[in-house]
Parts: structure tokens; C-alpha cells; sequence
């Protein structure tokens, strides 16, 4: 008898049954982020910057670990699959995508894993990990010095 069971692993149809849910991970996040930006900590680990107008002034950093793994887009929207696109409730930047046929494939290897979406005006950030992110605060100052440092060091 094999270990592999098809009914198990991966419903029939996966694509057709994937859709966006909105995910709420800062309170009074704004409609728009400016931009995102992923910092890798080693250990799958990375840090999700994220540049908007927030209430507070600051910028939130998303703290995901461990991380499966990431796809970092252009587009503002995951363009690998139309249909869930089209699912897109909008004036929200923080998505998960249920049922998402990546985190099952993926997690069928390592374990159930949530597949999360950061969209902002000039990228889309996705990404599977296990864990819901920790929410860390920093100001514009201090992200402007860590990338200056990275430049600094011929990061760019």
C-alpha cells in the first residue's frame, strides 16, 4: 500500500476553489501601502517593511518565521492566476488566499502552511509560513539608515 493518497494530498479542481480572504494583521491598517520590503533574518526568517500611512506615523514590520517560501512580484496583484485576481476585495493590502493550491503542495511535504499576500503600489509579496507574523513598529528614519547601510556596503 503506498503512503501517497491523491484524496488526501490535493482536491481535484484546486485552482477553481482558491479565493482571497482578508487578513487583518495591524488595526487601522490604511487602504494603500506605498511599498514593501523583505529583509531575510537566515534561518527562514524575514522581516516584511512596510511603508504606508499608518495612524501612528510609523512603519509596521511583519515578523514571519519560518518561512517555506516567497515570490516577490511587480505587479500589484498575484497575475499567476486570473480567477483569484479577480477575487481581489479592494482597498485591502493584507490578504491570505484560501485554499491556495501552493500552500497545499508545499504543505504536503512540510505540514498545513497559510499563504499570505502583501500588496502594495509597486509589488506583491507572497508568502507560506506556519506561523501568523509578529508586528513590530519602526519609523522612516531608521529604515532609511538600514538601507543606507546595505547601499553602503554594495547592496545596490
Amino acid at each position: 500500500m503506498s503512503a501517497f493518497d491523491p484524496k488526501r494530498t490535493f482536491p481535484r479542481k484546486l485552482h477553481d476553489m482558491q479565493s482571497f480572504e482578508v487578513w487583518e494583521p495591524l488595526p487601522d491598517a490604511p487602504d494603500f501601502l506605498h511599498g514593501a520590503w523583505v529583509l531575510h533574518l537566515g534561518t527562514n526568517h524575514l522581516l516584511v517593511v512596510c511603508d504606508g500611512h499608518f495612524r501612528n506615523g510609523k512603519c509596521p514590520v511583519l515578523v514571519f518565521g519560518p518561512v517555506e517560501s516567497i515570490q516577490i512580484h511587480d505587479d500589484t496583484l498575484p497575475t499567476w492566476d486570473p480567477q483569484l485576481a479577480a477575487t481581489q476585495p479592494g482597498g485591502r493590502p493584507f490578504l491570505k488566499v484560501a485554499n491556495s493550491a501552493w500552500a497545499q503542495k508545499v504543505g504536503a511535504f512540510r505540514g498545513p502552511l497559510s499563504h499570505y499576500c502583501i500588496l502594495s503600489g509597486d509589488c506583491c509579496v507572497e508568502l507560506l509560513s506556519e506561523h501568523s507574523p509578529q508586528v513590530r513598529w519602526t519609523t522612516a528614519a531608521e529604515i532609511e539608515s538600514l538601507f543606507g547601510a546595505g547601499l553602503d556596503l554594495g547592496g545596490g
